[in-house]
């Protein structure tokens, strides 16, 4: 599909271009992706996907890049054709194209790079440079079959490690008891975290229907990342959603007679990111295909709470004990003042 005008290729046996129509998902639209063993693979230290062939589904020609494009029959009766300009490398988009990417061929007489100039209705290359990356004219992106998710699957070497933390609350409360009693004292903490979790596209087929995640999210157990239980709400590839999580610590000390304690709170959140894959498979024709990328999000909230040493103070002295010269104090009587 063309970024610059949302309209697909396509290819018969007579003639190749720009659909008229998107909405109309004929037959002639259709391409397979093909590595073949005849590839040549360029001596370049950039990043890539391919070589490819592209092979039309209706016409069974293959793609092809040269001052010109069109489409052509492979040489061997059509099973192959190793002519250079019919490889494609898949160069990623980058900045606001992430999830698009260049067709670039291998031509003969240079790199060419395949565009579709905005608002035209003619499909042209030229000449690669590194310079356009931010042509949205040379980008692409595949729309493919109706897919469904079958399963999820999480990176096992990520699963069952701890979660890196976040400390969102830290304080430090004081209990003191000045009477002649224990008394048992609460103190309250409520912290409010709004988080993002999200699956985030990294390779593979983009698949832009919303899911569920029936296998479970990532979570914490027993320190730990874990899968947890079946999740209801409903995602898409590359958006974030906002949680709010609200936890709640209590704390509750008894304080014996004449006695201070000190109670450090400390609230923090696990943070996850866990690589998975999504096994995906056609509607119509079963034919399998996987989307990959990294779930992150919010994992589960740990709460530590340690106690200071109880220690004992000076009780207050009352104002009738101030009687020096009375081994055994008592209450003064009212307006009468200790004598020297």
């Amino acid at each position: 599909m063309s970024y610059s005008t949302g309209k697909p290729l396509f290819s018969t046996a007579a003639k190749f271009g720009l659909a008229d129509d998107a909405k109309q998902k004929n037959a002639n639209q259709y391409f397979s992706l093909v590595r073949d063993v005849g590839a040549k693979t360029p001596g370049s230290n950039d990043v890539f996907s391919g070589p490819f062939l592209f092979k039309a589904k209706e016409s069974q020609e293959f793609l092809f890049a040269n001052g010109k494009v069109s489409t052509k029959q492979g040489t061997g009766g059509g099973a192959h054709y190793y002519q250079d300009e019919c490889y494609f490398l898949l160069y990623p988009g980058k900045f606001g194209f992430q999830s698009m990417f260049r067709l670039v061929s291998l031509a003969g007489d240079g790199p060419r790079v395949i565009s579709v100039p905005s608002g035209g209705t003619s499909v042209v290359d030229q000449a690669f440079s590194i310079l356009n990356e931010i042509d949205s004219d040379q980008y692409f992106w595949f729309d493919y079959e109706d897919m469904k998710l079958d399963r999820i699957v999480y990176e096992p070497a990520a699963l069952g490690q701890p979660p890196s933390g976040k400390v969102v609350l830290g304080a430090t409360q004081y209990f003191f008891n000045n009477g002649p009693a224990t008394q048992t004292q609460k103190i309250e903490y409520t912290e409010v975290l709004s988080n993002t979790n999200s699956f985030q596209y990294t390779g593979g087929l983009m698949y832009s229907e919303t899911f569920e995640a029936s296998g479970g999210l990532p979570v914490v157990a027993n320190g730990k990342v874990v899968v947890g239980s079946t999740q209801s709400v409903g995602w898409t590839l590359g958006t974030v959603q906002m949680v709010d999580e609200t936890h709640n610590v209590q704390i509750s000390l008894n304080i014996p007679p004449y006695t201070n304690a000190s109670a450090v709170v400390t609230i923090s959140v696990g943070k996850a990111e866990v690589p998975y894959i999504l096994y995906l498979s056609s509607k119509l024709t079963g034919t399998r295909a996987q989307s990959k990328g990294i779930y992150r999000g919010s994992t589960g909230w740990d709460t530590t709470v340690i106690y200071g040493k109880v220690s004992p103070f000076a009780r207050l002295v009352e104002p009738w004990e101030c009687r020096r010269d009375t081994p055994n104090p008592i209450p003064l009587a009212a307006n009468t003042r200790p004598t020297d």
